[in-house]
């Protein structure tokens, strides 16, 4: 392993999904389980995810319990840099390890990562990095479906992923741009979403932190995720891709699918 990674793979406070204070008062509640330490995943209730998730899915009761009610719980990964965040977005396992490899063996020369914290103006965000190994060098625009499979193929794409961008019911749409831009459209928006879900659990932190300086009950299970508004956005999406981005959807059932 290289010195880039003795400093550190991209695990820490910074990048975890869920703020501390946070996790903990979650947990107190029965609205999260333990960290799964194997696959770097926590199950959570889906009305304490993203800023709008409370309102979404206000149907589904608090006290669902993840053995009973499974559905009521998504799969999120711990850290936002992650191996497990590498599957969710969009990468089979065996690819997924691969990337997740060589993010934490980083040159110690050149542009270093995000999480490195040198004095370097050149540094690649984990995002960027993950977008990289969907290379619009080897691309099609042309309306040949084999073509396309074979590039998902090649880049570690799954293939539930690769039927889902294949549907024939958006084929205009997805003629509109290339195979490459639809799947890196797609880790972008998926990203985003785990980027929606840390901005509110660590919204949820303050909110606590400013209940515990003053007198009066501490915030429980009727407590909301925040202001009802989500930032992750895309410009055009294929409405499945789109709707299977927004947080909520579980690792298990959508690191390697995505439903039109």
């Amino acid at each position: 392993m290289s010195s880039a990674s003795a400093r550190g793979s991209g695990s820490g406070s910074n990048t975890e999904i869920f703020a501390p204070a946070d996790v903990a008062q979650l947990l107190s509640l029965g609205l999260a389980g333990p960290l799964n330490q194997a696959r770097g995943t926590r199950r959570v209730h889906k009305r304490r995810l993203n800023r709008s998730s409370d309102e979404e899915n206000g149907h589904i009761p608090l006290n669902a319990h993840p053995q009973s009610q499974p559905e009521a719980f998504a799969t999120i990964p711990a850290d936002l840099i992650s191996n497990a965040t590498i599957e969710y977005v969009g990468f089979a396992p065996d690819k997924a390890t691969q990337i997740w490899n060589s993010w934490n063996n980083w040159p110690t020369t050149g542009p270093q990562r995000e999480i490195d914290h040198v004095d370097n103006d050149l540094q690649v965000t984990f995002l960027d990095f993950l977008k990289g190994h969907v290379s619009y060098s080897a691309d099609t625009f042309e309306d040949n479906d084999p073509a396309w499979i074979r590039y998902m193929q090649n880049w570690g794409i799954p293939t539930e992923l690769q039927h889902s961008i294949m549907d024939g019911h958006f084929k205009s749409l997805r003629l509109d741009g290339s195979c490459a831009y639809w799947v890196r459209d797609t880790i972008k928006m998926r990203y985003a979403g785990f980027e929606d879900i840390q901005r509110a659990s660590r919204e949820r932190q303050q909110a606590l932190q400013r209940a515990s300086s003053r007198p009066g009950p501490s915030p429980g299970r009727g407590s909301g995720s925040g202001p009802s508004a989500s930032s992750a956005s895309a410009s055009q999406s294929i409405p499945g891709i789109q709707r299977d981005s927004l947080p909520g959807s579980s690792l298990d059932s959508c690191s390697s699918r995505c439903s039109l």
